[in-house]
């Protein structure tokens, strides 16, 4: 997981649903056959709400047959439904919301790491030493990688400890990078 920024943002920031259901355990010695008539009296609540309700007074007023009941915290359960996009994990104190949507712009640097973990991988296998400086000829009909290596070309010499690399008709040796192709020779300097 590669995460590229983290803001910490106040409560209520992230405008989560909520499900709510009574915690049977609990309740159902205290109401009894009455319980039903709760859950019919919480579905007609908004949750997020109830919840809102719930952390800040630490109980919530439900009325049910003109006689109001008070919930604590362990007679409701609250379940976040997922946001579009968001992965979202939390407890009593917190929630972690990370999004999942990845743009064009994630999608090639992801494209880069892969590529950068390939190229970290041949060096080993041609045999060459963490602190080798090297050239390298690439030759790659996709599109996608030939942008990595116009946008990323400082990042990904400094990271190869390379001195000089160009597109050339062919190479030796075929990767496959997230399923586009492309052939690199590595040299040491």
């Amino acid at each position: 997981l590669n995460i590229k920024a983290v803001k910490i943002e106040k409560a209520g920031f992230l405008k989560c649903q909520y499900k709510v259901q009574p915690n049977f355990k609990t309740l159902g010695s205290k109401l009894g056959s009455r319980l039903n008539k709760l859950i019919a009296a919480l579905g007609v609540q908004n949750p997020s709400e109830l919840k809102v309700q719930m952390d800040s007074s630490k109980n919530v007023r439900v009325v049910v047959d003109g006689e109001t009941i008070v919930l604590e915290a362990d007679d409701l359960v609250f379940t976040i439904l997922p946001l579009a996009s968001y992965s979202i994990a939390a407890d009593a104190k917190a929630i972690v919301a990370v999004n999942t949507q990845i743009d064009e712009k994630l999608a090639r640097e992801g494209l880069m790491r892969e590529l950068l973990r390939k190229l970290q991988e041949l060096r080993k296998e041609v045999g060459l030493d963490i602190s080798d400086r090297i050239t390298l000829q690439y030759s790659t009909d996709s599109d996608k990688l030939a942008e990595v290596f116009k946008e990323w070309s400082a990042y990904i010499m400094d990271e190869l400890l390379c001195e000089h690399f160009s597109s050339v008709v062919s190479a030796e040796k075929t990767l496959d990078v997230l399923g586009s192709k492309i052939s690199v020779t590595i040299q040491k300097v």
